[in-house]
């Protein structure tokens, strides 16, 4: 979530300080809001182009539809670490863009480990509230955005 959140708030910032005027930021918002409606035939899709240090090179494209008439956008945007990696807890590398040092994907505590029941008791009811959390995090952030459009139209 805090991914997206940040990829959003790095588009809308660089629409802003692009745009020659307040008008045609919200224009330009306007259409990247309102063209979901001609979104027919394809959905907007994000990959991940590059990772870097310290931050992620993200590209969109999706295309528009209207009849026979058809267009292809696309957009490239870098969006800096800081924006959305949460501070590591542990006093590790992740948000310093030294990823390097984290495990693997899938990484598990060897076999035997003498870590007993309780011990993952409190690691899963630690994972329900981090979970609880970001689904409010989530409500939270759709209301906003929500409540922007709102107010910008």
């Amino acid at each position: 979530m805090e991914e997206a959140h940040a990829i959003v708030t790095t588009v809308m910032e660089a629409m802003y300080k692009n745009a020659s005027s307040k008008e045609r930021f919200l224009i330009n918002l306007a259409a990247l809001v309102g063209g979901r409606m001609l979104m027919t035939t394809s959905r907007l899709r994000v990959t991940r182009e590059e990772k870097m240090k310290g931050a992620t090179k993200y590209a969109s494209t999706w295309e528009y539809r209207l009849g026979s008439v058809r267009g292809v956008f696309s957009m490239t945007q870098v969006v800096g670490h800081e924006k959305w990696r949460p501070p590591w807890a542990g006093g590790g590398n992740i948000g310093t863009g030294d990823d390097d040092a984290l495990p693997e994907n899938g990484a598990e505590a060897p076999a035997g480990d003498g870590r007993g029941p309780s011990y993952w008791k409190k690691k899963y009811e630690d994972l329900v509230g981090l979970v609880s959390k970001r689904n409010k995090q989530q409500e939270e952030f759709k209301e906003k955005v929500v409540s922007s459009l709102r107010d910008a139209l």
